[in-house]
């Protein structure tokens, strides 16, 4: 398994792509950076490519294209790289890392511990937890191992199966200087970090920098309770995520619901005798000064929240724009920490303030616990 995967990084160095546009460059990019018309130069394989021939023509596969190390001038030339080829650095709020908004794969594959990152196909690693039918975490069975793209995946047009056939024409799409009407959503190529049908604002440097002012800006909804009992706005970043993993973001009567209607203090309302037993996701924080939430009062890269407008900046002190998400505890690629947490989840401690976790992790937003 290992073995496979040393094969791809390999393969992936090789390579050494410097694709302006697949890297979502608004720049021109050389056809050649990316695909090979014959597979063959010179009696051999073309340079940099995999040995057998790839769909679309391309040189290699996603995870061999996005497998490096991120430096603030790689993310000017190249591909963001999801899939560290050493170990990756972690950004904190103390520290700045290579880690990008995603995460990276490398602690789930290389590290093993197969439960801080999504397992995808492509990584050529089996999850030894899923056996089959393959059901994720608060969902149904996919049937197959997670991919990239596809009716498995989530990037591309998830209505088609094959990873590279659902991603096709996405990264001739720029991605790094957007407009607010160019991730409508409407394409794959216009869709928030190529997911069909989400909206957004995209951080150029896929948040490279550590810096609360330049981040990605993610559509969230404000629920309202009982009359809204499906997966919400599908142009939402939580919608997505509840597509595989649908009791950790629906509501129904078998997990309750939570009354927000009035931008009030959460009340969990009890439906058949239950309540909320999952973190409620596409929910607003309430903006009263009396909430354990009021010391959220800056955005918080570490912690991202949604906002139901999204634009060129966010205001957590304004109405439907502290929306609570999916991506504000995991990371999407992966984390040094189980579940792909953004922090280590056993050093929470309430009401220590000499605790190292003070202002951090659940305490960004709890803050009335710290």
């Amino acid at each position: 398994m290992r073995k496979v995967l040393g094969t791809k990084l390999a393969l992936a160095g090789a390579v050494g792509l410097v694709a302006a546009l697949a890297a979502g460059s608004a720049g021109a990019a050389v056809c050649s950076s990316c695909h090979t018309m014959h597979n063959s130069q010179n009696g051999t394989t073309f340079p940099g490519a995999l040995a057998a021939p790839q769909q679309k023509l391309l040189l290699n596969t996603c995870i061999g294209c996005h497998t490096g190390t991120n430096t603030s001038a790689s993310l000017t030339s190249a591909q963001p790289e999801v899939m560290g080829d050493v170990l990756p650095t972690y950004s904190t709020p103390a520290v700045d890392g290579n880690t990008l908004a995603g995460g990276n794969f490398w602690w789930s594959t290389v590290a093993g511990s197969e439960n801080t990152g999504h397992n995808v196909a492509e990584l050529g690693v089996t999850d030894p937890n899923f056996a089959n039918p393959l059901i994720p975490p608060g969902g149904s069975a996919l049937g197959a191992q997670l991919t990239c793209a596809g009716t498995n995946g989530c990037h591309g047009d998830r209505t088609v199966a094959d990873s590279m056939t659902a991603m096709q024409g996405a990264h001739h799409a720029p991605h790094n200087i957007v407009t607010d009407t160019l991730i409508d959503g409407l394409t794959v190529g216009t869709s928030f970090r190529y997911l069909l049908g989400v909206t957004g604002r995209e951080d150029g440097r896929w948040e490279f920098d550590n810096d609360d002012t330049l981040h990605n800006i993610y559509k969230g909804v404000d629920r309202t309770g009982s009359t809204d009992l499906t997966n919400a706005d599908p142009s939402t970043i939580n919608s997505l995520c509840g597509q595989c993993h649908g009791a950790f973001h629906r509501q129904s009567d078998a997990y309750g619901i939570v009354d927000n209607s009035n931008n009030n203090i959460i009340a969990k309302t009890a439906v058949a005798g239950t309540l909320w037993i999952r973190h409620p996701t596409d929910y607003d924080m309430p903006l009263l000064a009396t909430t354990e939430y009021a010391g959220y009062n800056a955005y918080r890269i570490e912690t991202p929240v949604g906002t139901a407008t999204p634009a060129g900046t966010i205001d957590v002190g304004a109405a439907d724009s502290r929306i609570v998400l999916c991506v504000s505890c995991h990371r999407a690629h992966g984390s040094p920490y189980a579940d792909a947490l953004r922090w280590d989840y056993s050093l929470m401690e309430t009401g220590n303030p000499a605790a190292a976790d003070v202002g951090t992790g659940c305490f960004a937003c709890h803050t009335a616990k710290d």
